[in-house]
């Protein structure tokens, strides 16, 4: 919103004259800096108080009309704070056959799926994917789903070969409602690293502290299907295999 500071100015006694003004609001017929003066609370002292605050209000003004008239066409994220899984100290794990991954706790615990303001939701602006240099599966297959319920709410294919050797960087950018979410794949034929969930806590845990008040609210942890699908028993595990999240 800096680009719009200057535009409109006042001119004269201890007011910084601004290159590129368009127009001063003391050179219109009838409004000078006595009738800011007069203005003033004890807050803002003098017409510079005023001024300023007038300035607040103008630019409040004019990012909401921005965004509202934006969000007719896009959608605008909100983030209120963001949590990276990267730069995580990660070991070498062999291939398995079963499904397996990150899963993000918005709740209470790992057992109860409570109704969320519409307020609180988790938004996954992008993942990343590990390739090791062995693999042998042609594709991969991400599931986004509802840990509790089981439901799928999105999937994005990757295909090996369009690949990197090491960390891939996917962009998601969607917004998921469940308490607790799960992104997971099969890891058949899939070799690759896993790292500590517990150095993610300091992070993570902090957020959800702040909009529920305790301290055992927040978890970004991996987990394991006993199963090659979401759809077997699924336990949390300390260590997150494959794959990082935004």
């Amino acid at each position: 919103m800096g680009c719009f500071n200057g535009i409109v100015t006042l001119k004269g006694c201890s007011v910084t004259e601004t290159p590129g003004s368009i127009y001063s609001m003391n050179s219109l017929p009838g409004i000078s800096l006595n009738a800011f003066e007069s203005v003033a609370n004890t807050e803002q002292k003098n017409y510079l108080g005023v001024w300023n605050a007038i300035n607040e209000r103008a630019e409040a003004r004019i990012k909401n009309a921005i965004i509202s008239h934006l969000a007719t066409r896009y959608k605008i994220k909100r983030v209120q704070r963001t949590v990276d899984t990267s730069n995580i100290e990660q070991q070498a794990i062999a291939e398995e056959n079963i499904f397996k991954g990150i899963v993000i706790n918005n709740g209470y615990d790992w057992t109860n799926n409570y109704v969320k303001s519409p307020f609180q939701t988790i938004q996954i602006d992008r993942i990343r994917f590990y390739k090791d240099a062995t693999i042998t599966a042609a594709n991969v297959t991400i599931q986004f789903f509802n840990y509790l319920t089981k439901e799928v709410l999105a999937t994005k294919t990757l295909v090996v070969a369009d690949l990197v050797t090491g960390w891939n960087e996917i962009s998601i950018n969607q917004t998921f409602t469940c308490s607790i979410l799960g992104i997971g794949y099969n890891s058949f034929r899939i070799p690759s690293v896993e790292y500590d969930s517990n150095q993610l806590y300091s992070w993570w845990s902090e957020s959800i502290y702040d909009v529920f008040g305790c301290n055992r609210c927040g978890w970004i942890k991996g987990f394991e299907s006993s199963t090659t699908s979401k759809d077997g028993q699924l336990t949390w595990t300390e260590y997150i295999p494959g794959l990082q999240a935004v």
